[in-house]
């Protein structure tokens, strides 16, 4: 046997495969894609309805893993050492399904999942102060649950808010953040949700385009004419039956909405 010939053709058919699955690739990449023409048909659309489309599309989507939520109870006990100076002269008040712990003029209330902050006596901060706070803040929370990651910072005439996601498989989870409002006259606002996601096994979704989502909105009538979308990025989010499905977040007008990516549903975002 002539071992060099077939050493030869070996890397020669090698060669061909790869080339073949490239090509596979690509094609299935380009049946995945929103392109410019579907871009610029959005567009139209939109502005048809007096909405102005400003957002840059998220151009994939291919299918995404589905999660699984499981139970989670916090450790009130650290949340009091994180949130307050001293654990001397705390009050406890049981309201309804709240839990509400004061000290002083801070108060911290826990709902369900969600966590609510808030001392009117807190010192004003801004720009590179408060994100340095929020990034601290975000950090500490982290050690306790969740992979919280930067998001965005937005300030007007009265305060400061940044917000953060958890992520999950790369992608931010819309209903687990952290948002720190700070006041510029002084004052301080922190809201903190958490629900605990895990990719599940094998399992994954196909999901709507990003200008799918975009006309999902726009024909749903929660944006009124005048309006600007802004902003449109990919994750997840939990519904309002309680599970997590794969979602987009689209800000318009100022305010977050979230469009289920399985059925399109639309809602404005907490």
């Amino acid at each position: 046997m002539d071992w060099k010939k077939a050493k030869n053709y070996t890397i020669v058919f090698l060669l061909i495969l790869n080339a073949l699955l490239l090509g596979c690739n690509m094609y299935i990449r380009s049946q995945t894609a929103v392109d410019t023409e579907r871009v610029r048909s959005i567009t139209t659309l939109a502005a048809k309805r007096g909405i102005t489309l400003s957002a840059t599309l998220p151009r994939q989507y291919p299918a995404m893993r589905e999660l699984e939520a499981s139970e989670y109870s916090y450790d009130q006990l650290k949340l009091q050492r994180l949130f307050f100076s001293s654990l001397t002269g705390i009050s406890r008040t049981d309201k309804g399904e709240s839990i509400i712990f004061t000290n002083g003029s801070a108060t911290l209330k826990l709902t369900g999942s969600l966590i609510e902050y808030e001392n009117e006596n807190a010192k004003a901060l801004e720009g590179e102060e408060a994100l340095q706070n929020a990034k601290e803040f975000a950090s500490e929370i982290t050690k306790l649950f969740g992979n919280y990651k930067y998001y965005s910072d937005i300030s007007d005439s009265e305060k400061t808010v940044v917000t953060y996601y958890d992520t999950v498989n790369h992608y931010p989870v819309f209903t687990s953040f952290i948002r720190c409002i700070y006041y510029k006259k002084g004052g301080r606002r922190i809201e903190v949700n958490y629900a605990s996601l895990t990719p599940a096994e094998h399992s994954t979704a196909d999901i709507l385009a990003s200008d799918e989502a975009v006309y999902a909105l726009v024909q749903s009538g929660l944006i009124p004419r005048g309006t600007a979308i802004s902003d449109i990025c990919q994750g997840y989010c939990i519904t309002a039956s309680g599970a997590p499905s794969p979602a987009y977040l689209i800000t318009a007008g100022g305010k977050d909405h979230t469009v289920n990516a399985l059925t399109g549903e639309c809602e404005i975002a907490e």
